[in-house]
């Protein structure tokens, strides 16, 4: 019978006065020292042991969280596979964990000051930008784990919480019609009335092109989309998307109003260079604020009730989206109508705007008779 081994783990004073623990992993001696009493040479022995026993190595990795956050953004974030959007909202998050956590270690983060990191960026920021971070901190513990970089994610077991939106005010006809006033040139005047009629993406209307309008029949058809990079790509969003969106008359006149001699190329180029569309964020963040503000300051002057003029503080260039699909219900088009023109599914349809096609039930079963 064969006789159990002996423990590897054992402990010993230094000459230097501190204490050392001594252990064999994988054929090799190591020794972790600079314990200062006995005791805690035997616990930190204790926990070797148990650590060796559990395949584990003896002692935890020191990898700075700094290179556990590059590791994981080199091979998982920054590949083909992620778009460019997904990609600026990992970086945000990245940002809000380096900026609280940069000088931590991997292996020493725990839980409770995942929660107190978790809680400084829900008071400074939102709760849906802290849960969002500790998304992606949690991602990047869990692919260390994948590749044999860390041990444990310390964020596992931490609930999410709970978000407050903001409601989002839809924009009336009287809100468009302020902004129409208020367009600060024909080319942004153009842009609304495509945008609020034709319920396209921003992405898709900055990558519309003059060879894909048709102002003989009063459409356009959507071909390619243009990223937050600011480049063109074949491809829109969904299969569905690629569809082709009737405009009303009212839309037709104001990109003929816009349309140059050699009608080529994009409709809303960027005013620096031609061949590439507008930049979405710096076209939201100054152009689409300012026109907001001054459309909020017509309709004060002009006497207008504050339950119209507050809420265009708070119209976001998508929400045109919801208001043509609105108008193009109220104007007594099907859901399979919409679902086509919008380039969303009927279940979509049906989820969000199933209110707009409520209809009399029995004027319909009269009409069967």
């Amino acid at each position: 019978m064969a006789r159990k081994p002996p423990s590897v783990t054992t402990y010993y004073r230094k000459r230097e006065g501190y204490w050392t623990v001594r252990w064999r992993e994988h054929g090799r001696q190591i020794e972790h020292g600079g314990y200062p009493t006995q005791a805690d040479a035997v616990e930190a022995a204790h926990h070797v042991r148990q650590r060796l026993r559990t395949g584990l190595p003896g002692v935890r990795s020191t990898l700075p969280l700094t290179d556990l956050v590059a590791a994981w953004w080199n091979t998982y974030v920054n590949t083909d596979a992620v778009t460019a959007a997904t990609r600026e909202g990992y970086r945000n998050d990245t940002r809000r964990i380096l900026e609280y956590l940069a000088h931590t270690d991997a292996a020493t983060l725990t839980q409770p000051r995942v929660r107190e990191w978790r809680d400084t960026i829900a008071d400074t920021h939102s709760a849906r930008a802290a849960n969002k971070a500790m998304t992606a901190l949690s991602s990047a513990y869990q692919r260390g784990i994948e590749a044999g970089i860390t041990e444990t994610n310390p964020c596992r077991g931490i609930r999410a919480l709970p978000e407050v939106r903001q409601r989002i005010h839809m924009p009336t006809r009287r809100h468009v019609e302020i902004l129409e006033q208020t367009a600060p040139t024909p080319r942004e005047l153009a842009m609304l009335m495509v945008a609020s009629r034709g319920a396209l993406r921003q992405s898709e209307l900055l990558g519309l092109t003059w060879e894909n309008v048709n102002t003989t029949d009063g459409s356009v058809f959507i071909r390619q989309v243009a990223d937050r990079d600011r480049h063109i790509r074949q491809s829109p969003k969904t299969q569905r998307s690629n569809r082709r969106v009737p405009l009303p008359p009212a839309a037709v006149d104001a990109l003929e109003q816009i349309r140059p001699p050699a009608a080529t190329g994009l409709i809303f180029p960027s005013p620096t260079d031609p061949t590439r569309p507008l930049h979405r964020r710096s076209w939201g963040r100054y152009h689409w604020q300012r026109w907001r503000l001054a459309a909020t300051w017509h309709a004060a002057a002009t006497g207008e009730p504050p339950a119209v003029w507050q809420p265009l503080l708070t119209v976001e260039w998508k929400n045109l989206r919801h208001h043509a699909i609105s108008r193009w219900a109220a104007a007594g088009a099907s859901t399979l109508q919409v679902s086509r023109w919008s380039g969303d599914a009927i279940t979509t349809i049906d989820k969000h705007y199933a209110h707009l096609f409520d209809e009399d039930e029995t004027a319909i079963m009269t009409a069967i008779e």
